[in-house]
């Protein structure tokens, strides 16, 4: 099996990807914009940014045979169509005819969307009733009439969208012969009660299989319009939740989420089971180590309690695995996929900024932060550094102040210039050490950088060369890194 192509794109989660029939066009939803991707030379460059959004975009999708591009977003303000709705939406799909499309949305709706000719313009009909929760995810039948869905009250649903005048009448399925609209065909819950992520048909319409949050496969292959189904098989896993799946065959499904990697389930309405990986943990550069000094190994034992860095994951994506789409298919089957995850490259540069940050030395004289030798006053003394970063920034706040206390008579706005200080010690250091939360809030390079910058302050604050070559080592490897930060990436496998 060939390796998987991986393209990094830019400092920014994805929320949702689709690639154009030809697979030349790839459209990605960064932040409140679609930026459009064409594949130069076996690379993707930008070529094109769609707004108008004012909030985050959570899915996309490109019609495969005109090629037209629907979005839906956070935001619920009315634009280019009457989703009448109140909450945000939070998945959205065309449906294979490519006549109308399907947006979920927080507001316990999901809204068909089709083109009015007489009013020139596009206007939604609301699948309501059964659904009690946010819609999280949306799958459409290949006839292109039903609609799976799944929501947070953990269950996953089959509806009839039939629209008259925009649809041709479905020949009969095991899902239903008349389908008017809003149909429930059928209703379905995972044993425990877990959030559905994501849903998906097979290829020929007749089964339907859902991944929820309790880190299961659930199949179910229906027999006839209100009757119960054939086979309801849930495949629990002890790998951890999916947050995608499809079929690559009527007996095949590939599912990936927070495990970071893409795995494959087969069977049939006999029974179901887990295959394995997809990936191949032997891959080129995985396996390679750099040597270690002995001076670094005691470093990393005493800092981590280990001699080895663990944090880089043996798999394609460092991070959660967002979306699986299909991405190349031969008579029916899918033959090759693409995937998006945020990677968070960050983590490993704030843990080494931690490292280079080294606690204030203690010299024989105990000299105390602000230059006064000891004279024997053990409230001046310096207390011997601890291994929290924290802690010894504290301390030293706590020299300067009783410092300026000492000195307040004697020295002019002292008491301002070391309050001033300690500001801006505390900022340094907790940004170091809070990094890793930054991230997941700001979500962008800026935070990330943040985080080198707080080191490199606080290194030259505290005049300790050892530190301050330790953060140049750092900035100059970052640099040659590509910028190290949040980076986004798409992922194409066999």
């Amino acid at each position: 099996m060939p390796g998987p192509e991986v393209h990094h794109l830019f400092h920014r989660p994805i929320a949702d990807h689709s690639f154009s029939a030809d697979r030349k066009i790839l459209a990605v939803a960064k932040d409140s914009a679609v930026e459009l991707y064409g594949k130069v030379a076996g690379a993707f460059k930008l070529k094109d940014e769609l707004k108008g959004h004012d909030k985050t975009i959570t899915g996309v999708d490109i019609a495969p045979n005109s090629g037209r591009i629907v979005t839906c977003s956070q935001g619920y303000k009315p634009t280019l169509v009457l989703l009448r709705i109140a909450r945000a939406a939070t998945f959205v799909r065309w449906s294979p005819s490519e006549t109308k499309f399907a947006v979920g949305s927080g507001d316990r709706v999901i809204a068909v969307c089709y083109f009015e000719e007489e009013n020139d313009w596009w206007v939604s009909k609301h699948l309501k009733k059964p659904i009690r929760s946010t819609i999280t995810t949306v799958s459409w039948h290949p006839n292109g009439v039903l609609l799976a869905a799944g929501s947070t009250d953990a269950h996953a649903r089959v509806f009839s969208s039939f629209i008259k005048g925009v649809d041709a009448r479905p020949d009969p399925s095991v899902w239903g012969e008349r389908l008017p609209f809003n149909t429930v065909c059928g209703e379905f819950m995972n044993n425990s009660a877990g959030w559905v992520h994501s849903v998906a048909f097979s290829p020929s319409g007749d089964a339907l299989a859902f991944a929820a949050h309790d880190s299961s496969i659930t199949v179910v292959y229906p027999t006839a319009p209100e009757q119960p189904p054939r086979a309801v098989i849930s495949i629990n896993t002890q790998l951890l939740p999916f947050m995608s799946l499809i079929w690559s065959s009527e007996s095949e499904i590939v599912a990936a989420g927070y495990d970071c990697e893409a795995f494959r389930f087969q069977g049939d309405a006999s029974g179901w089971q887990l295959s394995g990986t997809l990936e191949s943990k032997g891959r080129p550069g995985l396996g390679d180590e750099r040597e270690e000094s002995a001076l670094n190994m005691f470093k990393q034992m005493d800092l981590k309690g280990k001699a080895k860095d663990d944090t880089q994951l043996k798999t394609v994506h460092q991070n959660t695995i967002s979306t699986v789409r299909a991405y190349e298919s031969n008579d029916g089957n899918v033959t090759q996929f693409s995937t998006t995850s945020t990677y968070l490259g960050a983590l490993d540069a704030n843990r080494r900024a931690r490292e280079s940050c080294s606690p204030i030395p203690q010299t024989p004289n105990h000299t105390d932060p602000l230059g006064h030798p000891d004279d024997g006053d053990s409230n001046r003394r310096v207390p011997q550094p601890s291994s929290s970063l924290l802690k010894n920034v504290s301390t030293i706040c706590n020299q300067l102040w009783m410092g300026s206390q000492r000195d307040r008579l004697d020295v002019l706005n002292v008491e301002r210039e070391a309050a001033k200080t300690m500001a801006l010690l505390l900022e340094w250091a907790e940004t170091v050490v809070l990094g890793d939360y930054d991230e997941w809030a700001l979500a962008g390079e800026d935070a990330f950088w943040r985080v080198v910058r707080a080191g490199r302050h606080l290194c030259d604050w505290l005049g300790v060369q050892e530190s301050i070559d330790a953060m140049d080592k750092l900035e100059t490897q970052l640099a040659d890194e590509g910028g190290g930060g949040t980076w986004s990436g798409v992922s194409v496998s066999s």
